[in-house]
């Protein structure tokens, strides 16, 4: 396993780990490469900062790196704020080489560069988000976990072997300078007893978590799929004054009801078991998936990357830009196919007026194949859903003027003179 860490001033640890200085010129970035994940923690638990000290990092342990009051300038320009010093940048480089620690060096100087690095950063969610098998994905649901950041090692060794037990990969992610893991196992919870397998790895990592003096949730909140643990972790007496609190501003259980206290059981709810088994349907495209068009379309996590801004960067999604509609996201048409699809009657269902409305201002631009984490392909998508359509209703004279469009031209350059 090869794990890429940056260590910087959030020590963060991953596939791609990443830090956080104010300004672009004023950022300590470090990149590097090892073979296991604990080693990739002890590179990024060196890189913590003291709680009450924002200008400096530690240095770094395991001759690793050459990193922490060597890198930075000792004239700190503010709170949080420090230069790279150029000759520690070398000295870095040189342990790298002497260590064989990464086939290459790239040093990020500009602030063009240090924008790849973030995107790369950025891209590293992502890219653990697309990597199961199949209809697998990964499943948020013992992803926010916390340890004490001196015991975050041991933790991790053995939240792995937890997961190695029932048979389950997963990607690693996480702030180590905080001691939290963002772990997501690859499931697919179509299968049978995997409903059931989720639920006790959740019971596990929660009686684990505990075992460290740790929390179930350190940065996402609890919801519908942690709360229900949190009476094991807070304890009977800090529990029931959370419900006292609860009742005397929110007498009648009006506000997110479930979320913090009295959770329903986090297997109750749950979208993918509850979807009724897909209808076989003959496609003109290939699709890839046991659940052929609608397992493209479910490929979708719903994590809103396509509801974004023009000011955000990227292409993904322009109508969606234009209109700030739900509905004319990818992810609101994902939903909108992933719903016609598992109908009685899929190929009436995707000739349906409302279907079509929301697939109507889709570009077929595929910027949502590059950009979306899960490398949904709207564009194909849409011109299956219009080839059903007009399979069954006709295709409309519209439609084939355009289809046409060469020859309406050269009709219209003869009749020229008349107009």
């Amino acid at each position: 396993m090869k794990i890429y860490t940056r260590t910087g001033d959030a020590g963060e640890t991953g596939l791609i780990g990443g830090g956080r200085v104010p300004k672009d010129d004023e950022r300590i970035d470090a990149y590097g490469q090892v073979d296991e994940l604990n080693a990739s923690l002890g590179v990024a638990r060196a890189a913590i900062l003291p709680p009450d000290i924002d200008r400096e990092i530690a240095a770094v342990q395991h001759d690793l790196f050459v990193l922490g009051a060597d890198l930075a300038d000792p004239r700190p320009t503010g709170p949080g704020q420090m230069r790279l010093d150029p000759a520690a940048a070398a000295r870095l480089e040189q342990a790298w080489q002497r260590h064989r620690h990464g086939y290459a060096i790239v040093r990020a100087t500009t602030p063009s560069e240090l924008k790849r690095f973030r995107e790369l950063r950025k891209a590293g969610l992502g890219l653990l988000s697309a990597a199961g098998q199949g209809n697998e994905r990964s499943i948020a649901f013992v992803e926010d976990t916390a340890v004490d950041p001196r015991r975050l090692a041991a933790y991790t060794d053995r939240f792995a072997r937890l997961l190695e037990r029932h048979g389950l990969r997963a990607g690693f992610y996480g702030h180590a300078s905080a001691g939290c893991l963002h772990i997501r196992p690859f499931m697919d919870l179509g299968r049978p007893g995997e409903v059931a397998r989720m639920r006790a790895v959740a019971g596990e990592v929660a009686a684990l978590v505990s075992e460290f003096g740790g929390m179930n949730s350190s940065e996402h909140g609890d919801g519908l799929v942690r709360a229900e643990f949190s009476r094991r972790l807070f304890g009977d007496e800090l529990y029931e004054a959370m419900r006292e609190l609860k009742r005397a501003f929110d007498p009648s259980n009006r506000l997110n009801p479930g979320k913090k206290v009295d959770a329903p059981a986090m297997t109750e709810h749950l979208r993918e078991p509850a979807l009724p088994r897909s209808l076989p349907l003959a496609t003109v495209f290939p699709f890839a998936f046991a659940d052929g068009m609608r397992g493209a379309a479910n490929r979708c996590v719903r994590v809103g990357a396509c509801r974004k801004s023009a000011a955000s960067g990227g292409t993904m999604c322009p109508s969606y830009m234009a209109t700030r509609d739900e509905r004319h996201s990818t992810r609101g048409r994902a939903n909108a196919l992933v719903a016609a699809l598992s109908s009685p009657d899929p190929r009436a269902a995707l000739g349906d007026d409302a279907l079509m409305d929301v697939l109507d201002l889709c570009l077929e631009c595929k910027a949502c194949k590059s950009e979306c984490p899960m490398s949904v392909d709207m564009a194909t998508l849409k011109a299956e859903a219009l080839y059903q359509r007009h399979a069954a209703h006709g295709t409309p004279i519209a439609a084939r003027l355009f289809g046409h469009a060469r020859a309406v031209n050269r009709a219209g350059s003869a009749s020229v003179r008349l107009t």
